[in-house]
Order: structure tokens, then sequence, then C-alpha cells
């Protein structure tokens, strides 16, 4: 796996492990009328992926598809890679609260402003860290954690968007980010469910 300027990643994806990653469970039919309530988006909608122009997808994929894909690249952007060495702008943490805040919902991930104030929030929530030393010691792991988590996110979300993709899961019958259970109540997960069952990651 490599890194580039532009901060994209290949990742050299073998898609039979999907069957060890997935686990396959059956849900009621749509239309039966003791069926689970289903919420969540269309997998294309999701994706931003086009509507099928043959028959749309209404069956699980049988696991031999997925050996049948073989090895494909998983292209994706990190978006907190902008600020992997970013140091902090100031040894003195009541500046760099002063100019950043708390507030970091609404600020684009991968920016100063994002990280600072993301920072600062997190220094909130561990007054533990109580020195000038202890405070800016703990800066760079967490940097590092920052950028992995994020990493990450993305990682996933390229991942679902290459299965929903490769395995024709873009017809009305598959939704992504759904939840399953009784009045929205239940398991939680990524996954795309079709009328016959749901692949889950």
């Amino acid at each position: 796996m490599s890194v580039t300027t532009d901060a994209r990643k290949r990742l050299p994806t073998v898609l039979l492990a999907l069957a060890l990653i997935f686990s396959f469970v059956t849900v009621p039919n749509a239309e039966s009328a003791s069926a689970a309530p289903l919420t969540g988006k269309l997998c294309r909608d999701l994706f931003k992926l086009p509507k099928p122009t043959g028959p749309p997808r209404s069956t699980m994929p049988d696991p031999a598809e997925f050996a049948g894909l073989g090895e494909l690249a998983l292209d994706y952007v990190n978006p907190a890679e902008p600020v992997r060495n970013a140091v902090l702008p100031s040894d003195d943490p009541a500046k760099v609260r002063a100019e950043f805040g708390t507030r970091y919902r609404g600020k684009s991930v991968g920016t100063e402003g994002h990280l600072f104030a993301r920072w600062n929030a997190y220094l909130d929530q561990h007054p533990e860290l109580k020195t000038k030393a202890q405070i800016n010691g703990a800066f760079d792991g967490w940097r590092s954690s920052y950028v992995t988590v994020h990493d990450n996110n993305a990682r996933g979300h390229a991942f679902h968007k290459l299965v929903v993709e490769k395995l024709g899961l873009t017809g009305d019958d598959w939704l992504c980010e759904k939840t399953m259970g009784p009045k929205g109540k239940g398991c939680a997960s990524t996954s795309s469910t079709g009328t016959h069952g749901s692949p889950s990651r």
C-alpha cells in the first residue's frame, strides 16, 4: 500500500475474503404483513451509482461470485492526510484553545481548523492531562489516531461501494446503512438489504 502526493491509496483486495467478512441473514419479505421495518438509503443513492441498465438483481450473491471477481484495486482518499504531520501552532494550550475553540462539527476533516478544534474537545474529555508538558506530549499520538480513524472510515466507505457496484446491488430492493428490527430497534449495521436477505459487514 502506497501513499502518493494526492493522498490516494490503492489497496489490493481479494474479494473472496468477503465470504469471511460478510455474514448472511434472512429478513422477511418486504411485502409481508409481519415484515420488520427497514430504514436506510438505496445503495445506489448512498454511493452515487446509476440505476441498473438491465434487470435489477433480486437474489442474494452466491459466495462463488466473490472468487469470480478476483483481485481488485480499492482506490480512496484519506481526508485527514493533509494534517498527518501537523504540529501544534503554539506550546501554550490556552492559545490553541483561544484560536480554534472546540466546535469542530461543520469544519472540514483534514484542515487545521477541524484538527485543533477536535483536539481541544478531546482535552475537555481528558482532565487528567493538566500540565503543558502532559498536554503537548499527548498530541502526536492523538493526531496519529485522528489520521487513522479517518483513513479507516474512508477505506470502509470505498470498500462498501466497491461491493455494491461489483455485485450489482443497485436496484430498488437494496438498502445500505440500514437498521433492522421492530420499530427501528434491533441491529444497526452497515449492510445491503434486499427483500431476500442481507450481507452484513
